[in-house]
């Protein structure tokens, strides 16, 4: 792939269980990701000093296979498999040893901040890096801006370590968000295998999201609402 690096786990990317699983594997994705732009100069870090731009993530979809222990380095690999003027597919993969533990794929978009609007690749002086084989599987799904039939879980107010450089919730913190609206016990019986976040609308500090939940054809399908009602994030999530 276009880009590699090898990560050391650390414990506080691990679950109650000890081990490195959905959420770790989330940060290492857009890690390697801030990394592989970051070494073109057109990284979060510096794209909205520089343009006043963002990549801003509108989905993600995990395939989970093993979690982590602390045994030694994963590798983390990224690269693009689809371009067009204003969207991008990244597929990334994590392993060890030439062991697959997880595969990825996030769709973003450029997004200019000051003008609440989406742009273009070309608005940075986005290089020609060529397209990787994209990995199977990896489809989004068809996930509906619809709570009828879901049941209310909870209820969290956006506060100020979830927001990043883009002053919105931070993609990351919504795998929190989801994950919470089960109880311990329901992950110490079950493997989760599939995730998959659509982001339908920025959330913003003081936000109330109200967490909601249903069963549908073997996976637990989530939304997540503001206070005038808006989705603004979905989730579908598979458990073994």
């Amino acid at each position: 792939m276009q880009f590699e690096r090898d990560i050391a786990p650390q414990y506080r990317e691990s679950g109650a269980d000890g081990l490195v699983g959905l959420k770790g594997y989330m940060c290492y994705s857009q890690d390697v990701a801030t990394w592989h732009m970051h070494e073109h100069d057109l990284g979060n870090d510096v794209l909205i000093d520089k343009f006043g731009i963002a990549w801003m993530y509108t989905k993600c979809k995990i395939k989970i296979y093993k979690k982590a222990d602390f045994s030694g380095y994963l590798k983390a690999e990224t690269g693009m498999t689809k371009a067009d003027k204003v969207r991008m597919h990244r597929d990334f993969r994590i392993s060890r040893a030439g062991e697959t533990f997880a595969l990825g794929r996030m769709e973003s978009c450029l997004y200019n901040i000051k003008e609440n609007k989406l742009c273009r690749l070309e608005d940075i002086d986005y290089p020609d890096l060529g397209l990787d084989t994209p990995f199977d599987g990896l489809e989004f799904s068809k996930l509906k801006k619809d709570i009828s039939g879901m049941k209310k879980i909870y209820s969290q107010k956006v506060l100020y370590t979830d927001l990043d450089k883009s002053r919105h919730m931070n993609n990351l913190h919504f795998v929190d968000l989801f994950l919470n609206a089960f109880p311990p016990e329901y992950f110490d019986k079950n493997f989760i295998s599939e995730f998959e976040l659509h982001f339908t609308a920025q959330a913003y500090y003081g936000n109330i999201l109200d967490v909601y939940l249903k069963n549908e054809d073997y996976a637990n399908v989530m939304a997540a609402t503001d206070e005038t009602g808006k989705c603004v994030a979905l989730c579908r999530m598979v458990c073994e």
